[in-house]
């Protein structure tokens, strides 16, 4: 069988539309897989930038309190959340049962990094208060018109006994000052003259 292989006989007109047919087509795959990396780039900036609402039982000072915070990269607005009653039935105080009550009713905002903190009880009391109750805390909720909230907490988890939170100086001196173990003045005293006091005060009482 004899191929003719005269260049006369091509058609290179139709050898030339199926090529650039063939470009077109790579570079459409290749469009959609950049924008699919563009998508999820964005995705992944979104993630790491947005705000991050979490919900945690901390102890401040002598209570437990639930603390609300913003540990995402933006601020936090028109936050919506809910508790479930039992947790709200079971606080003793009907004051701070109120501010929950209240937090659940008025959609608030929270800017990035800080935190808002509301009673649930004393150390002290907290024992016996809640030893024959649920101590599960759930809520929910949504901020920003699009992230959701779902945290579960057990209060009964943070209640070890002769348990305490050990406090960074700065907040030990303040304790002190409020105390009235340190004169507060307009000069500031140094934090490591106010350490000296402390230790001064601790010795003489031994």
């Amino acid at each position: 069988m004899n191929i003719d292989w005269n260049l006369n006989t091509i058609d290179w007109n139709a050898i030339s539309s199926i090529i650039t047919l063939i470009a077109l087509i790579i570079a459409l795959i290749s469009l959609r897989q950049n924008s699919k990396q563009l998508k999820e780039m964005k995705r992944q900036w979104d993630e790491e930038n947005r705000p991050n609402i979490n919900i945690s039982i901390d102890i401040s000072q002598s209570w437990f309190v639930l603390k609300i915070s913003n540990i995402g990269k933006q601020d936090a607005f028109n936050i919506n959340i809910k508790f479930n009653d039992e947790f709200l039935k079971n606080i003793p105080n009907s004051r701070y049962r109120n501010s929950y009550l209240s937090l659940q009713s008025n959609p608030f905002f929270i800017e990035k990094g800080k935190s808002k903190y509301f009673m649930i009880d004393s150390c002290k009391e907290t024992k016996n208060n809640w030893k024959d109750k649920d101590g599960t805390i759930i809520a929910t909720g949504t901020y920003c018109n699009k992230y959701t909230i779902n945290e579960t907490l057990d209060i009964n988890e943070f209640i070890i006994e002769n348990s305490f939170k050990v406090n960074d100086e700065l907040t030990t001196i303040m304790g002190y000052i409020k105390q009235g173990l340190i004169v507060q003045n307009n000069d500031y005293m140094p934090i490591q003259k106010s350490l000296d006091a402390i230790a001064k005060k601790i010795t003489s009482e031994k």
